[in-house]
């Protein structure tokens, strides 16, 4: 599984204006069993190779969506969104709909 872990700090941030120790521990819980996998060499270049077909096509997703991209092509991830549609202008990348 493949989770952004700066999206939940910022939606779990975002949500409460402040993150109270309640808060962290129940993070911190969730994610003890996940593996935190690094934004590493391979992931940039798959990044800047991405991102240059897709501005060169005209069809940018912009940085951020092409860095959770890049990341999951480098790792050979699944990515489960809640926007498909905007991955879709990624060649050979099939994201998955996040349930309702």
């Amino acid at each position: 599984m493949f989770v952004l872990l700066s999206m939940i700090r910022f939606s779990s941030v975002f949500a409460r204006q402040r993150v109270d120790d309640n808060s962290m521990t129940l993070l911190s819980s969730f994610l003890t069993p996940l593996e935190v996998l690094p934004f590493d060499e391979h992931a940039a270049w798959v990044y800047g190779d991405l991102r240059a077909g897709l501005e060169c096509r005209g069809e940018p997703i912009g940085a951020l969506d092409t860095m959770i991209a890049s990341h999951a092509l480098a790792m050979a991830a699944h990515l489960v969104t809640k926007d498909p549609r905007k991955f879709e202008r990624v060649a050979g990348f099939k994201p998955e709909n996040q349930a309702p």
